[in-house]
């Protein structure tokens, strides 16, 4: 409304050519200060549009001031993280009046292509206060979940829009974020950001925290090409060395992967995602253990297991948390706190309770509690396995045993007398490559002399030590 305010009052007095260049000069003003002032809008036009390679400038300017919203309202639109899966599945759109037959036939293509495989089904709408609309546009773009009310899909009106571009903004509507933006995405591919265009630098350089239900996935129909946004026609985008087989299968945009589908339906299930400890993990803390996971807004309560197996029939511990008032972000961290046993194995999951109605499951995360209190150290990657005279040496009450290992696997530490008798098990665990040091109490031990071994399933070490009281 400002812009068009500004726009009719120099109508009155100078022509309508000199006015829009007056109008386009006063937005790029515009642009350039809220992208150095106020981050609010360079996310919404960074986030809630995918953007074709031209248009760059102007789509900015155009989208910053027709998704102009206040502050929280706009995060929320603009992190798709934050939208909802569409509820139950039911995905409500409708097309504009001048869609065409041809378009229209790719969209049904493609509504078809998502739901085989999974809960969704699209529905045209009649009534619905959600929904998509299609509508024709110089740029290709659509807003990430479900946002509320009428939510705009815009697609080029041309006979040669590719397919893979539908199936790739219905992806963003379903609630889909780019591939090569997700969190771990630099575990995967290198991105070049000298050689991106300026929308490059959002629509590719930028990480986005999304929720990883999948593997990384080359083939997603999410996922651009190794060259675009360039700036010089040169790489943006490229694996890594051990995924090199990929350099020139992923970005083509034919179909929905697998890895997308599964995404799809374990979003739309509202299935919380864990965080800590997470899957495999080993020698976590047993005493006052923190279970973190990522939940959902419209949740109340959440339920949470661990269990001594993985089918989770012998559960040893269960609780309701309540969910943690999460304000703007309909996808927020949730905590629950658990006394568990040392050097045990355990799982657990987590399902949120959403008007009345328990959802799914979270796929279950293994994890392995450590069996004696030691701390582990980041000092540098270890070289070897390496075990430390304890110290202090004569012993009289307590004394620190050190030790490093550069390989993850099993690893014991045992304390023998001087018949070579095994006395005690100080660690018996899963441990990760690291520093560590147990600290040991002798008060039940009598005086003499004893020995200590760190066990690995490729080595052993053995040092001694002597207790006098």
């Amino acid at each position: 409304m400002f812009v068009f305010k500004i726009f009719s009052e120099w109508e009155e007095t100078v022509t309508i050519r000199a006015t829009l260049s007056i109008l386009v000069l006063f937005l790029s003003f515009f642009v350039t200060i809220s992208y150095s002032s106020d981050p609010y809008y360079a996310i919404m036009a960074n986030q809630w549009l995918d953007i074709n390679d031209s248009q760059q400038s102007i789509t900015r300017q155009r989208i910053l001031n027709k998704k102009r919203r206040s502050g929280p309202e706009l995060i929320q639109a603009a992190m798709g993280k934050h939208n909802s899966p569409w509820t139950h599945g039911n995905v409500y759109y409708q097309f504009a009046p001048e869609i065409t037959s041809f378009t229209k036939d790719l969209f049904i293509r493609a509504f078809r292509e998502w739901e085989d495989g999974t809960s969704l089904k699209f529905i045209e709408r009649t009534n619905q206060p959600n929904y998509i609309y299609i509508i024709y546009s110089e740029i290709t773009s659509s807003g990430v979940g479900m946002g509320g009310a009428r939510q705009l899909l815009l697609i080029t009106p041309y006979e040669h829009t590719p397919y893979g571009t539908v199936l790739h903004e219905l992806g963003h509507a379903l609630g889909l974020h780019h591939e090569h933006q997700r969190s771990d995405r630099d575990q995967y591919i290198d991105v070049f950001m000298e050689n991106l265009t300026s929308l490059g630098q959002s629509q590719i350089g930028h990480i986005i925290p999304t929720l990883n239900y999948t593997p990384y996935d080359f083939l997603s129909v999410m996922h651009y090409g190794r060259n675009t946004l360039s700036k010089n026609t040169e790489d943006t985008i490229r694996p890594k060395a051990p995924y090199m087989l990929y350099i020139d299968r992923f970005g083509n945009r034919q179909s929905v992967s697998e890895l997308d589908k599964e995404g799809i339906r374990k979003f739309c299930a509202y299935m919380p995602v864990l965080i800590s400890p997470p899957d495999g993990q080993v020698d976590v803390d047993a005493g006052k253990l923190e279970l973190c996971w990522y939940g959902f807004r419209e949740a109340d309560k959440f339920q949470v297991q661990v269990a001594r197996d993985s089918n989770f029939t012998e559960i040893v511990a269960e609780q309701i948390v309540p969910a943690v008032d999460v304000h703007v972000n309909a996808i927020e961290k949730q905590y629950a706190v658990v006394d568990l046993t040392r050097n045990t194995s355990y799982y657990w999951r987590v399902r949120c309770r959403i008007e009345n109605e328990y959802k799914s499951w979270s796929d279950p995360a293994g994890f392995c509690t450590m069996i004696n209190d030691y701390t582990r150290y980041q000092k540098g990657q270890p070289d070897g396995l390496r075990l430390y005279q304890n110290y202090p040496n004569p012993v009289q009450s307590m004394t620190t045993i050190a030790f490093e290992c550069s390989e993850a696997g099993p690893a014991k530490l045992t304390l023998y007398n001087s018949q070579g008798k095994e006395i005690t098990e100080l660690i018996s665990n899963l441990l990760s490559p690291g520093h560590y040091e147990v600290i040991w109490d002798s008060k039940r031990f009598a005086n003499g002399v004893y020995f200590y071994r760190l066990s690995t399933s490729r080595n052993s070490l053995t040092r001694k030590m002597v207790l006098v009281k």
